[in-house]
């Protein structure tokens, strides 16, 4: 079989530590056609040492940065710029692969169903600064090949307990022709990696790849948890980006409007709510703050923000019955 050339790309930045198990797992893919590009934006501890031992193998390449110039720019590097191959593959520095066939098993249902994104499960992997605290598997049931109108009906909902909520980075394999003609990584702004995968799983049929094929940390440091709230809250814009798009490809308008409110939802929960009160404190105050500027995004999406299990717990472990009671007056409970 002619197996088409697939760019494994990796941006990195000061996770030396991380990086190593990734390029190992990497190279490890039983896949005859593939290369690894690992995009150093200007670190600062000891990367550049790590990776010298796998330039002896010519699938590696490494282009460092002169200074640092933001995560999405970095990505974008390797997208639009140094990637040679007729599909991708983006893999976090943190996160590695755990089934040595990934890539073919997801290029050979590209090739038997002309597709153009193919997406696999994985296992979460949860630390602190101490080590491991505990591993789940997100393999949701997802057909193994879905259209658009799958997608708008259980997008951001509910399935077995989570949240299909995915991100570019979910194990997607995709052509990377047209990556570029959904303008990946544009503009340059919070949260692009689910903007770009919403724009594929709109246009077009995907492939699901089931069982655990990587392994995605969650750790302290991960790249969208240390984003402040302010540039976090901003990307909420690519929801109206979403959105247009979606109207543009004769998507119904009732379908984007309510894909538009459970992707917001989703997003505050995920990762506004604890920067929010993590940088205000929890009071009164806070929560009519919080209450106002969630309104102003989008007036029917606070009460399932706020009823949401993490955010009374929080609550609770104050100890303040006055913001709880609030909380449900809010919330018309």
């Amino acid at each position: 079989m002619n197996y088409p050339k697939v760019s494994i790309l990796v941006p990195t930045y000061n996770r030396s530590k991380y990086l190593q198990e990734c390029l190992e797992s990497v190279l490890m893919q039983d896949y005859p056609n593939f290369e690894v590009i690992v995009s150093d934006n200007a670190s600062i501890d000891d990367t550049d040492q790590i990776i010298k031992k796998y330039l002896v193998d010519n699938r590696v390449k490494y282009y460092r940065q002169n200074s640092n110039i933001g995560i999405v720019s970095n990505w974008k590097k390797l997208l639009y710029e140094y990637a040679t191959g007729e599909y991708g593959k983006l893999i976090c520095d943190d996160d590695y692969l755990i089934d040595k066939e990934h890539v073919k098993k997801c290029i050979n249902l590209i090739l038997k169903n002309k597709l153009d994104i193919v997406l696999s499960g994985s296992m979460g992997r949860i630390e602190n600064e101490i080590g491991l605290i505990k591993e789940i598997v997100i393999d949701p049931e997802i057909p193994e090949i879905t259209n658009a109108e799958w997608w708008l009906e259980n997008w951001a909902r509910k399935i077995n307990g989570a949240f299909l909520f995915l991100n570019f980075n979910d194990g997607a394999v995709f052509n990377i022709k047209r990556a570029k003609e959904l303008e990946a990584f544009v503009p340059d702004c919070y949260g692009l990696d689910y903007e770009i995968l919403q724009r594929f799983i709109l246009s077009g049929e995907v492939g699901y790849v089931r069982g655990c094929h990587f392994v995605a940390r969650t750790h302290p440091n991960n790249d969208g948890r240390i984003e402040c709230f302010e540039n976090a809250f901003a990307g909420t814009e690519m929801f109206n980006r979403i959105q247009e798009y979606g109207l543009s490809l004769g998507l119904s308008e009732k379908k984007m409007l309510k894909l538009k409110r459970r992707n917001i939802i989703v997003f505050t929960l995920i990762f506004l709510v604890n920067k929010w009160f993590l940088a205000k404190g929890v009071s009164l105050k806070s929560i009519y703050e919080f209450y106002n500027r969630m309104n102003k995004l989008n007036k029917t999406v606070f009460i399932p923000i706020i009823t949401n299990y993490a955010t009374l717990s929080m609550m609770f472990q104050q100890k303040n019955i006055k913001m709880y009671k609030l909380l449900k007056r809010m919330a018309g409970k």
